[in-house]
């Protein structure tokens, strides 16, 4: 994974990325210094540049007139997850307060629904923590194997849970897939 993507998933943007890598090469720089050196147009340097010094890591300096920007330190990075993480636990309090009264606003419709389809990965999970908390038998047709496959980590410790909560699972499958 390249250094780029994991600031991205660090909760920079691409050109914040780019102008923070040009900060910590750089040192202390002009903005056409930045822009030449990251490629990136120089309106959208300065925009990147005020959000880094937003999330503290970038910082500036005026000399004889001119704006002297430069990354602060790298460990700034984990204080800006540490900040993200806080915000995030903070969002969470707030919508736990508020799911009872969200949940009583939620109509359903006056016939019961027979069906309901999720899609993806994140349905698939949705779905084996609908198992989880309906704590009703499960019925498996043409299993095989791909959800361990897919999920590794996520699926042995799913089916530790449902052991656990004493759901039985019930798998149909023809007798060339028990190999599988």
């Amino acid at each position: 994974m390249s250094i780029h993507s994991v600031l991205e998933q660090a909760g920079l943007t691409g050109n914040e990325a780019k102008v923070y890598l040009a900060l910590l090469d750089l040192g202390s720089a002009l903005a056409g210094e930045i822009t030449k050196k990251c490629g990136v147009n120089r309106t959208n340097v300065y925009d990147a540049l005020d959000r880094l010094i937003e999330k503290g890591m970038a910082s500036f300096v005026i000399q004889n007139n001119r704006k002297y920007f430069e990354a602060t330190p790298t460990e700034q990075i984990l204080h800006h997850l540490d900040e993200q993480e806080n915000e995030l636990h903070q969002k969470k309090k707030a919508v736990q307060g508020i799911l009872h009264d969200l949940s009583s606003r939620r109509v359903l419709g006056k016939q019961p629904v027979e069906a309901t389809v999720y899609k993806g990965r994140k349905g698939l999970r949705s779905v084996t923590e609908d198992i989880l908390r309906e704590k009703k038998e499960l019925y498996v047709f043409g299993a095989t194997g791909r959800f361990v496959e897919e999920f590794g980590h996520y699926a042995e410790q799913w089916h530790l849970r449902r052991g656990q909560l004493g759901i039985p699972i019930n798998i149909i499958f023809h007798e060339k897939a028990r190999s599988a």
